[in-house]
């Protein structure tokens, strides 16, 4: 595992999140669960505002569900990895990568001073390389 490769996992994290507030705001902005309801109900011809507004939702859940799989996959060997690190390292791949924490935060999480976690950070990220070859 290398440090792009978490850093990959890491966006794909933030893209999660925004495909699920872009999925939200789509449904909101014109009522689409209520729309679709109704249409389906009544067997009307959906306008087209409601067509593109359908599409559009539909493409957002395709891509989260794209999205959701491969960060599924990735983590679950991340996790597999961290197994072989000590606690702290382990503890320090996760609050950063996993659960997006900055390195402020994780030091405070950790009771630790930054740049501590910094080596913690570098000797856990030379141990998964090692483990990948």
């Amino acid at each position: 595992m290398t440090k792009y490769e978490l850093r990959k996992f890491r966006e794909q994290r933030r893209i999660l999140k925004g495909l699920s507030d872009d999925a939200d705001e789509a449904r909101r902005s014109i009522g689409l669960t209520a729309q679709m309801d109704e249409a389906i109900r009544t067997g009307a011809k959906r306008n087209s505002a409601l067509e593109k507004a359908i599409e559009k939702y539909d493409k957002i859940e395709a891509d989260y569900v794209s999205t959701f799989i491969q960060y599924a996959n990735t983590r679950k060997k991340i996790e597999k990895l961290l197994k072989k690190l000590t606690a702290n390292e382990a503890a320090v791949i996760r609050l950063y990568y996993i659960n997006g924490l900055t390195w402020e935060q994780t030091a405070e999480k950790l009771d630790y001073e930054t740049r501590h976690i910094y080596r913690i950070h570098g000797e856990a990220l030379k141990k998964l390389e090692k483990i990948k070859k």
